[in-house]
């Protein structure tokens, strides 16, 4: 089934920069999966954005915190922390031991399994050399490899941490990844949950979108057994944990997600989006003091969208305070001008928690929520 509406709208990319337009949304009749329509110009136009691929740019290459507790910049953990202290909770991590780092990126997990592992031996997976140096001189990074075919080594754990859903394949990638685990080895996926975040469908770079059945069908199709798929270790994300399959199961036999959940999960979510703009263009056009709660995926998008009409970003992250993003100040809650009008650009679970605890401190602000009645 196609979904042809985001076409005619702006996308943003997995690092936060607004991009021109979208991509009709394809769900597959047989098996549920979500991707956009992969065709020459898509490719072209990822091509680009990854040859310039710059994560985390605000925070100057720190990676993005992760609100926990009561929330705010006093509950805050970078997210590769977090993750893998969930891991180390579920699974028996030993002293010693071999990962690989399937889109390393800059290295932030890297780091993360560093600092918390200092005997294991690493390496990174990243089809550019964009942060290869940066990525060396990590402690324990023995190889750095561009592709899949460079690698001739088996590990016990290999991570992807929001990769699967840059893959256009992803069953004959996992399928393939297998291959260089260890027999007791574990594979880690983190990604973006479209049963919680609608915004995943308007990130340019994203072909591949998950919920928690799909993805746990795709890895248990791939020749993995699934120890975990959970929703609760990072907000509005997936987390999965897997083993190889001993005897792996043709795909053919499983039964696969339903093909009308997942067609009515992005109408919905296509919906949702749609109106967000609509209340979003209304507000705006009604103050001249609009400013965007976040400057991530969401925001940064929303910001594309609306242009001039915003006049600053809202930040809880303390390294992005005092900056400029997309030419508009980023500002603490604090400084936010009298009777401004703040649009929290979240998903509506993430913005309804977020709401309840800044409104009734900041009472001089009118804070907005996504597709709910103004207050």
């Amino acid at each position: 089934m196609k979904f042809p509406e985001l076409s005619e709208l702006k996308s943003v990319t997995s690092d936060c920069r607004p991009w021109s337009h979208g991509d009709t949304i394809l769900v597959c009749s047989r098996c549920g999966q979500v991707q956009k329509q992969i065709d020459s110009q898509w490719q072209q136009e990822v091509a680009a954005i990854y040859s310039q691929y710059a994560p985390y740019s605000l925070s100057a290459g720190q990676e993005q915190p992760v609100f926990t507790g009561g929330g705010g910049a006093n509950y805050s953990q970078a997210r590769s922390a977090v993750i893998l202290q969930h891991l180390s909770e579920l699974v028996n991590l030993p002293p010693q031991s071999t990962l690989l780092d399937v889109g390393c990126g800059n290295g932030a997990f890297l780091k993360a399994v560093s600092n918390s592992f200092p005997q294991w031996r690493l390496a990174g997976l990243e089809q550019n050399r964009l942060h290869y140096a940066e990525i060396m001189q990590i402690h324990g990074v023995a190889n750095f490899y561009a592709s899949l075919t460079e690698i001739n080594q088996n590990f016990d754990v290999i991570a992807l941490i929001h990769v699967l859903e840059h893959i256009s394949q992803p069953l004959l990638f996992l399928t393939e990844l297998r291959q260089q685990l260890n027999p007791s080895g574990i594979l880690l996926i983190q990604l973006p949950n479209l049963a919680e975040n609608p915004f995943d469908l308007v990130v340019k770079d994203h072909c591949s979108h998950f919920t928690g059945k799909t993805l746990k069908w795709l890895v248990e199709a791939a020749g993995f057994n699934t120890m975990t798929v959970v929703t609760d270790w990072v907000a509005k994300e997936i987390s999965l944990v897997a083993t190889p399959a001993t005897m792996p199961i043709p795909s053919t036999l499983f039964e696969s997600p339903d093909f009308g959940e997942a067609s009515q999960l992005v109408k919905d979510n296509i919906d949702w989006l749609q109106n967000l703009i609509k209340q979003a263009q209304e507000v705006a056009t009604a103050t001249s003091q609009f400013g965007i709660f976040g400057t991530a995926i969401a925001g940064s998008w929303l910001a594309g969208i609306l242009e001039e009409k915003v006049k600053f970003f809202v930040e809880e992250d303390r390294q992005k305070f005092g900056k400029l993003y997309l030419g508009k100040p980023v500002l603490a809650l604090t400084e936010l001008p009298k009777d401004s009008v703040v649009y929290i650009a979240l998903p509506a679970k993430i913005a309804q928690s977020v709401y309840r605890r800044i409104q009734p401190l900041y009472s001089q602000v009118k804070f907005v929520l996504p597709n709910q009645p103004i207050k």
